[in-house]
């Protein structure tokens, strides 16, 4: 399980959404791939990588991507990508 974090604490933003994505993801290769990508795009804030449950949980600013193009950019990546839940974020204390 990996992570990266973006977060500023106390972000309280509507427009921050959270997605998980059920993946054809099986390897940390894969991981690694996805953490060279998604990060770099415009409005990602938090990513994490669950090769064992082949989830990707994307938290993002909608304002500046939406989740079609999160899951087109992990298709281009290889992989399939298909929206298991869609929440807004709530920032854990």
């Amino acid at each position: 399980l990996l992570t990266l974090s973006l977060i500023a604490s106390g972000n309280e933003n509507k427009n921050i959404k959270k997605v998980i994505f059920d993946t054809s993801i099986h390897c940390n290769n894969c991981s690694d791939k996805l953490f060279n990508s998604l990060p770099k795009e415009s409005g990602v804030i938090d990513l994490e990588v669950n090769v064992e449950k082949k989830e990707v949980t994307v938290v993002f600013d909608q304002q500046k991507i939406s989740v079609d193009i999160l899951a087109e950019i992990i298709n281009k990546l290889g992989y399939s990508a298909y929206i298991k839940n869609i929440s807004p974020f709530v920032e854990k204390e």
